[in-house]
């Protein structure tokens, strides 16, 4: 019989679906041969730098440093989180005049300088980015290389410069931006039919809202015989949750599962289309379970997400305000909403609103953090383990291109240092974070990474 493999697909009526990892299905090894880690890399940003709760009160390891205000959302996952201080982009200079938001968002993962101009309608001149670097090293190990997505139902002020350094971090090239998808429908096709043709037929079921998973159940029927005790109850979970997130992206006003589908119309919300009663909370949790999901069933195991625009216009008056002080954060006074984050990035560093958006930004990393710590994947480690995600700004306040608020979580399958807190002071470049994490968490053999100019041991395990 023809061996199955991880990337084994069940495949129906014009979709396909990517197993989770199982046991019965992976290739057996030879003795003494050991199976290295399915690493994935979550590069997530934020915009505008962040207010002054940010950083913990001191360096150390362990029980020696704390979460800051900022970041307490992350508790739950504080021993595989690493803060770094004073991180700089080093392609703008030490200090230099302010490049703006834009050329500073679209420097974020790539280590270069962004021009500030170029031809009418063009992207500009920019690097190759990290995740793209990664995903390279990935063609043909999962249905889609990378995802870029995004919570963007706006387009905001581009600063003048190409519109591409403000919507988009990933770039495949260096006049080659990749766009971020931000409809939470489209997201969901792009997982469900990452390498298989939506024929017609599909598309007529689908609008009559019956389940992908009706069209490939019969093959994972067929499948469960040869399945081991723990990896049938594997799948059934992996079954259940893509059941549960098709219902979600259908009705987004659900509550977290378990949950009864309400009656309303497909839901999507794009630049070109916001409803009525849209929610960016509800958005932003459902393209974090999407996340999940994709990073799950390994349709791709690098995904970029921005959390919005370089510059962000869009009004955060969903957010009830909260209160900081330097031990930590209390909800403000009732009734007191936030507004628009980049008129608090004009205003001081320790504006409670612009630490309100920073919190609730933080809070999305944890709850992608949170969901990838329960999976298993394989032996004692989780997806959490086996995972990188990268959380950051590309500056600090006043478009400074020094100092950036940065951290990641998980060490990459065991290869970086995790549960501390970090200074570089007084500097450290971006590109040579990047290319520690190339050469240790990536394992490849790259020389340099954008304009780095060698490894940081101090991270490494």
């Amino acid at each position: 019989m023809k061996q199955l493999t991880r990337r084994h697909l069940l495949r129906g009526a014009g979709v396909a679906l990517a197993l989770p990892w199982l046991e019965s299905l992976e290739p057996k090894l030879a003795r003494g041969q050991t199976v290295l880690p399915r690493v994935r890399f979550v590069p997530i940003f934020f915009p505008l730098g962040t207010a002054s709760f940010w950083k913990p009160k001191a360096p150390g390891v362990g029980a020696a440093w704390q979460l800051s205000p900022i970041l307490e959302p992350l508790t739950p996952v504080k021993s595989q989180v690493t803060v770094l201080a004073h991180v700089d982009q080093t392609a703008y200079g030490p200090m230099g005049p302010s490049p703006s938001n834009g050329p500073l968002t679209g420097s974020f993962l790539t280590g270069a300088k962004c021009s500030f101009s170029s031809a009418p309608g063009g992207n500009g001149q920019n690097g190759v980015s990290i995740d793209q670097r990664f995903a390279q090293t990935l063609v043909g190990a999962t249905p889609l290389p990378s995802l870029q997505l995004g919570l963007s139902t706006q387009n905001s002020y581009c600063d003048a410069t190409p519109c591409a350094y403000s919507r988009s971090i990933s770039w495949k090239d260096a006049t080659t931006p990749l766009f971020k998808l931000v409809d939470p429908q489209a997201i969901f096709d792009a997982i469900v039919a990452s390498d298989a043709p939506i024929d017609p037929a599909a598309k007529g079921r689908r609008a009559a809202r019956k389940s992908v998973l009706d069209f490939v159940i019969g093959n994972a029927s067929k499948l469960q015989p040869r399945l081991g005790h723990s990896d049938r109850a594997r799948m059934d979970e992996f079954l259940t949750s893509v059941r549960e997130l098709e219902l979600r992206v259908a009705a987004p006003s659900l509550t977290t599962p378990p949950c009864a589908p309400l009656t309303r119309p497909t839901w999507s919300a794009s630049t070109t289309s916001v409803p009525a009663d849209y929610s960016r909370d509800t958005h932003a949790n459902l393209v974090v379970d999407l996340i999940v999901m994709a990073l799950s069933c390994d349709v791709t195991r690098v995904v970029s997400l921005m959390l919005d625009d370089a510059r962000s216009d869009f009004p955060y008056d969903f957010l009830d305000m909260r209160t900081f002080t330097a031990t930590g954060s209390t909800p403000g006074p009732a009734g007191q909403k936030c507004t628009n984050l980049v008129g608090y990035a004009n205003t001081t560093p320790t504006n409670p609103g612009w630490a309100t958006v920073d919190w609730w930004y933080v809070s999305k990393l944890a709850r992608l953090c949170e969901k990838l710590a329960s999976i298993p994947d394989g032996g004692d480690a989780s997806m959490l383990d086996n995972s990188l995600v990268w959380f950051g700004s590309g500056q600090w306040e006043e478009w400074r291109p020094t100092d950036l608020p940065t951290l990641y979580v998980g060490s990459g399958g065991g290869r970086l240092k995790v549960d501390r807190y970090i200074d570089f002071a007084p500097s450290q470049s971006l590109s040579n974070v990047y290319l520690t994490f190339l050469r240790s968490a990536f394992l490849q053999t790259d020389a340099a990474f954008g304009d780095s100019t060698g490894v940081i041991p101090d991270i490494v395990v």
